[in-house]
């Protein structure tokens, strides 16, 4: 393989944030690796020129292409501050030393990881000490991370997450995380930031005495989530008052405080009412709450408009999805802006 090729594959793929970012710099996607169906269909109708493999653990490098980069961002609910905190051995985490166990053998010269910075203190710190060190092979491989936020590349939402970048020895993997004046970027997020966005992280019924889990006012939506519970609006006019909710509650929730021009972090949704929501208030009238669409995640992401809408199963035929499922996906990848700049960075060193 030329070090030089512009060549990827993605392990816990998702919906493909990681690849549509290098897809639109240039890069060709050889082959994903992604174990649930849905995430799959979304892959398969996205990418049709790579292919689409199962589960991680029984995926065999010998069998699969060599790339010039790797991408991957192992699963986080074992890591997050909002799970049980079972790190690394939890059910779901330990699949980090699948995707470990390919990379080792394929050896890119560029792998990069994605997770929630809860990966930082999970386990006391331990946690991420083992992470570095398997991704630095014995000393093989160099090493950078940086914890970059959403909100500084042309999405509305405040979205912190903990990039690592392990390169071959010739590469210098610290410019690749090195901040920069990207005037493309810049550009976008002064763009978004012009927006009259208000979010609220939470909301309580009037009739609770608790109060909600806070507000902010830093041009920025919270971070969106698995959980789907927050929302972000635009307002139509300058009488009009937008503020963004936690779900499952009424027109008769009050919130804590407002947030002007960001959107809280999109989790996963569940079922029911547990959906993100918004609120419109005129300054004469009281408060009306709907849902945040699926369509206004995706954006919050920076994905195209009804990226997650419909899949293609493996007879080529079209499935829809639902609002569910979009929502669960969508929380879960990550951000193509912030995925964009890295490729961006990535083929400036690999082409030296």
């Amino acid at each position: 393989m030329n070090i030089h090729d512009l060549s990827f594959g993605s392990i816990f793929a998702g919906i493909g944030g990681f690849d549509l970012g290098f897809k639109m710099e240039g890069f060709s996607g050889k082959w994903m690796i992604e174990w649930d169906k849905k995430c799959q269909n979304i892959l398969r109708n996205h990418f049709p020129d790579s292919l689409i493999y199962g589960d991680v653990c029984t995926v065999e490098a010998k069998n699969i292409e060599k790339t010039s980069v790797i991408t991957f961002g192992s699963p986080c609910q074992d890591l997050s501050h909002a799970g049980k905190r079972a790190g690394l051995q939890g059910s779901r985490s330990k699949m980090f030393f699948e995707a470990i166990r390919i990379i080792g053998e394929i050896d890119p010269p560029v792998a990069i990881w994605e997770n929630v910075t809860g990966s930082l203190s999970s386990n006391n710190g331990n946690d991420f000490l083992c992470v570095l060190n398997h991704l630095c092979f014995k000393g093989k491989r160099h090493l950078a991370y940086r914890v970059l936020d959403s909100r500084y590349f042309g999405v509305p939402q405040r979205r912190r997450r903990v990039f690592i970048v392990s390169t071959h020895k010739d590469i210098d993997p610290r410019k690749i995380l090195q901040l920069n004046e990207d005037h493309d970027f810049v550009d976008n997020c002064n763009l978004a930031a012009s927006s009259n966005v208000f979010s609220i992280q939470d909301v309580r019924p009037i009739d609770k005495k608790q109060n909600g889990r806070g507000w902010s006012s830093e041009d920025v939506a919270y971070t969106v989530d698995t959980k789907a519970t927050q929302g972000v609006a635009i307002s139509e006019n300058a009488r009009m008052l937008t503020y963004g909710f936690k779900p499952g509650q009424s027109s008769a929730a009050r919130t804590d405080g407002s947030s002007m021009e960001l959107c809280p972090t999109l989790e996963t949704g569940g079922g029911g009412n547990n959906k993100p929501a918004i609120a419109t208030i005129d300054k004469t009238s009281s408060c009306m709450v709907r849902r945040i669409t699926p369509l206004e995640a995706e954006r919050l992401q920076g994905f195209p408009a009804g990226w997650t809408a419909a899949g293609k199963d493996q007879k080529g035929k079209i499935v829809m999805q639902s609002n569910t499922s979009r929502f669960n996906q969508i929380g879960n990848a990550v951000t193509v802006n912030v995925a964009r700049w890295i490729a961006r960075n990535v083929k400036e060193e690999i082409k030296k």
